[in-house]
């Protein structure tokens, strides 16, 4: 399971050992939200859900669903440029 989504964003994706799921952020594309006007991918704040039945994945779109109106992002965060790529390796413009 492959997630992309802006640097400015904070997305979880655990497994469950309990519920026997993978459970992810669900990710809402936000079009003019970059410094530059750029679609930025981020969390609504809900939550998607693989679960493991009868030795197959089962997707539950779903899952603890509290969505936000306003996907938690501070002005200052959105206005700022990175220097450095999610591993700490300068960005080549």
């Amino acid at each position: 399971l492959m997630l992309t989504y802006a640097d400015v964003a904070s997305v979880h994706l655990n497994y469950d050992s309990t519920a026997r799921a993978i459970i992810h952020d669900h990710l809402e594309s936000l079009s003019g939200a970059g410094p530059s006007g750029e679609i930025l991918v981020v969390s609504d704040g809900s939550q998607e859900a693989w679960f493991l039945k009868d030795d197959k994945w089962q997707y539950l779109e779903e899952y603890n669903d509290i969505k936000v109106q306003v996907p938690p992002m501070t002005e200052d965060r959105k206005e700022r440029k990175e220097d450095k790529d999610i591993f700490g390796r300068s960005k080549k413009e």
